[in-house]
């Protein structure tokens, strides 16, 4: 009863057991000691205990399985942001100790406009343009991990000599009646000896991406930060 095995294979296997034993006891005194009807019952409670314990260790495997795959969501979900699908402020607290003792260029990135937008066309539609936002972020740094940092504010950590150079980027979309979406894009480089020297880079990515903004004229009042 102890070994989980499939329905037929339990038949099988405890049937062809027993019928040897009898076979055996047969032989020897044609199986006089044996009570037929209480053997056959004995086979059956044997057969019917390994299918129970096979259907319970079906069932133990499931929740187990179901178990791990709730974990890995749950995991998920907690270092990434639910609605742009990129990582999240505690995901970068993880991540941060494999970038020290690395080479960093740090890059904050904003939406432009984007509390007018918000104001004008409702916060559904800032919702759909904080997601074509990542979208675009994806494809500009492919190999770089990418975090909403806050508000429509975006950070990009790069630990590649690569890095890119322009202060805005502008890119096609359908979310606003004007069609194009606009990011300004602040970046510090460094090497990050520690967390401490990590952070400041991050900081001074975001003076930065002021100072993108002041040469463009964009005033930050208009940028919800």
């Amino acid at each position: 009863c102890f070994i989980p095995l499939r329905p037929i294979y339990s038949v099988i296997f405890v049937g062809g057991i027993y019928a040897a034993l009898y076979a055996v006891l047969f032989r020897i005194d044609g199986a006089q000691g044996i009570n037929n009807l209480n053997y056959v019952v004995l086979m059956l409670v044997s057969i019917a205990g390994m299918i129970v314990r096979y259907h319970s260790q079906v069932r133990l495997s499931k929740c187990s399985v179901q178990l791990a795959r709730y974990n890995d969501l749950l995991k998920y979900a907690s270092r990434h942001d639910a609605l742009t699908g990129l990582r999240n402020r505690k995901a970068l607290n993880e991540d941060i100790p494999q970038l020290v003792g690395r080479r960093v260029t740090a890059y904050m990135i904003d939406i432009d406009a984007f509390k007018q937008i918000n104001d004008t066309y409702g916060h559904l539609v800032g919702d759909a343009a904080l997601q074509e936002t990542a979208k675009q972020l994806k494809k500009l740094f492919p190999n770089n991990p990418r975090y909403r940092y806050g508000g429509d504010e975006f950070l990009v950590l790069g630990a590649e000599e690569e890095a890119y150079r322009e202060e805005t980027f502008r890119f096609s979309t359908g979310v606003i009646p004007e069609k194009t979406l606009l990011l300004s894009i602040g970046r510090a480089e460094g090497v990050a000896e520690d967390q401490d020297r990590l952070f400041k880079l991050i900081a001074e990515a975001d003076a930065d991406l002021y100072e993108v903004k002041r040469k463009t004229h964009v005033p930050a009042s208009d940028n919800g930060r």
